[in-house]
């Protein structure tokens, strides 16, 4: 993982380790021969193009989300085609509220919509204050939880989207809840989700009646346990 430093000095370049104390309090219990902990490379903002995660200082804040402004008006005054002019209206008004693109409530469709722009607040921005900076190591175990916690976010996201088109097109979402939450079964009589996808493609090629969620033997593992 690649964190860019904007607007924070003095922290070292390079390669640093993630020092979560869950992790000391679990190789005391384990008695685990070795303990390794995560890596973060940190980067100078000349790298935040490619980085993973922003840090930044309360001022660098602002900043990038200025960047990001200037970028979404440059690019309307282009008169860009519908749906992304809607989604960078959209983008403008939370930006200009001092909001960030992530926390922008854009949904996947929209997010697809913008999706060749590389916004700098679109990722995720953690914020380090003056005490942040002097225990950097510490701060980073908050730079990547946070990360994973967006990440986790834009995936439940995505799935519930998908559920939803599905759902609009006549498939009942039972197959998706089992393969979800593991039950290590599919009610289709061991069908991968792979399978049950190329099932869909076909009933789409045929303008067949879709699939239901009801297995070989017409029950529901998921509904009716």
């Amino acid at each position: 993982m690649k964190v860019s430093l904007f607007g924070i000095t003095g922290v070292p370049l390079g390669k640093h380790n993630v020092k979560d104390a869950r992790l000391d309090q679990t190789h005391k219990l384990v008695e685990a021969d070795k303990k390794t902990y995560v890596q973060v490379d940190v980067a100078a903002d000349t790298e935040v193009a490619t980085a993973d995660a922003l840090a930044v200082s309360p001022s660098g804040r602002l900043d990038v989300i200025l960047q990001d402004l200037e970028f979404v008006e440059n690019r309307l005054e282009r008169d860009p085609p519908e749906p992304e002019r809607s989604v960078l209206n959209k983008i403008r008004t939370a930006l200009e509220s001092e909001q960030l693109v992530s926390a922008a409530g854009l949904a996947p469709a929209e997010l697809q919509a913008v999706a060749a722009h590389a916004f700098l607040t679109a990722k995720p921005v953690i914020v380090a204050e003056t005490a942040d900076v002097g225990k950097f190591d510490e701060f980073l175990v908050r730079v990547l939880a946070e990360s994973v916690r967006e990440a986790w976010q834009q995936w439940t996201d995505r799935w519930s989207e998908f559920e939803s088109t599905l759902s609009r097109s006549g498939y009942d979402t039972c197959r998706l809840d089992a393969y979800q939450v593991g039950i290590g079964r599919d009610e289709g009589g061991g069908q991968s989700l792979e399978g049950w996808l190329d099932e869909i493609d076909t009933d789409l090629a045929r303008d067949a009646t879709p699939s239901t969620c009801a297995g070989s033997d017409g029950r529901c593992y998921v509904h009716e346990g």
